[in-house]
């Protein structure tokens, strides 16, 4: 059936490429990423539900066309990213060489609280924009299902696109909008929804 069997992974990594021998079945993406210092994606609930591991896998289809997919790479046996492009939220951006409009919308906007899940939500809609550059409210606001924040215990963004851009303006208005660690109020700076307070 097979005329060989190789234990080599050959993926880039942010661009670069990583040649791996003898890659063990049971290593994770994620582990692997935070060994070779990539330490963005987070190890939240181990098990794809909360999104803080979340990355952006490309590959080629049949086709010949490129696929973007959010993946959970505390799931993923490092094995599963052969022949694959893996972008970590290191790799989109940084404050030293300039930050992508994800990640600046979400510094803008208060997006975040602790910050534990905030690389796994930009890798996440950094994704999806990748496959949609032009979504709706609603579009944008189903893609962050995967996506948990510890502080309030779930996710519920408003997001607005600005389609002549191609950008995305994140107002989080989180449901519970008290940070339990400082009690600091996170109000949103434009749309108005996270008023409740």
């Amino acid at each position: 059936m097979f005329d060989s069997y190789s234990s080599t992974v050959v993926m880039f990594v942010n661009g670069k490429k990583v040649v791996l021998e003898d890659v063990q079945p049971e290593v994770t993406l994620l582990t692997f990423l935070r060994s070779i210092g990539l330490t963005g994606s987070k190890l939240g609930c181990g098990e794809g539900g909360c999104g803080a591991c979340t990355v952006m896998l490309s590959h080629v289809d049949e086709s010949g066309s490129i696929v973007h997919r959010a993946v959970n790479a505390c799931l993923a046996p490092l094995a599963s990213a052969d022949s694959c492009a893996v972008t970590t939220v290191e790799g989109i951006g940084s404050t030293a060489t300039g930050m992508h409009p994800v990640q600046e919308r979400f510094s803008k906007f208060h997006g975040s609280q602790c910050g534990f899940c905030t690389p796994g939500i930009v890798m996440a809609m950094y994704t999806f924009l990748r496959n949609n550059p032009r979504p709706t409210a609603r579009e944008c606001e189903d893609a962050m299902d995967g996506n948990l924040c510890r502080c309030t215990g779930t996710w519920c963004g408003c997001m607005h696109a600005h389609e002549a851009t191609r950008c995305v303006c994140v107002c989080v208005c989180v449901c519970v909008c008290v940070c339990v660690y400082c009690v600091l109020c996170v109000r949103c700076c434009c749309c108005g929804v996270c008023l409740l307070l």
